[in-house]
């Protein structure tokens, strides 16, 4: 599983986290992962898995963060090299590429202090990790 965090900072619309489209790349696989509520994921599917800073819906609005768990369908070797994109309706994809490793979830993320985060696109940010299955 993928877990990363997306963070809205900026002062815009929320994003209906119920109309994005997850995306997960490989030089191998293109894989369209299924929205599940729940906050634990099959393969083939994400979730949000936590949420910081507001309430229980499904908006993503300024200052909050959703922790999203992602399974693809397929297993991803270490080192390999994954894109992830999140697609809002109507709105720009938010992309981040890294080659994905067992590791612990980054202590910042959204600071920019160097500890992982990267900028994915203007007002939000998303910092992605393999988990244990």
């Amino acid at each position: 599983m993928l877990f990363f965090t997306v963070v809205h900072t900026g002062s815009d619309a929320p994003v209906d986290m119920d109309r994005v489209t997850v995306t997960v790349m490989t030089l191998r696989h293109l894989d369209i992962l299924a929205r599940v509520q729940g906050a634990v994921p099959g393969a083939g599917e994400w979730a949000i898995a936590e949420r910081e800073n507001g309430n229980d819906d499904d908006l993503l609005e300024p200052g909050e963060a959703f922790g999203i768990l992602a399974a693809p369908p397929h297993p991803i070797a270490r080192n390999t090299e994954v894109t992830l994109k999140i697609r809002p309706e109507d709105a720009a994809p938010l992309s981040v590429r890294q080659a994905i490793q067992p590791s612990v979830p980054p202590p910042a993320i959204a600071g920019g202090d160097g500890s992982g985060d990267r900028p994915a696109s203007a007002g939000h940010r998303t910092v992605p990790h393999a988990t244990k299955d």
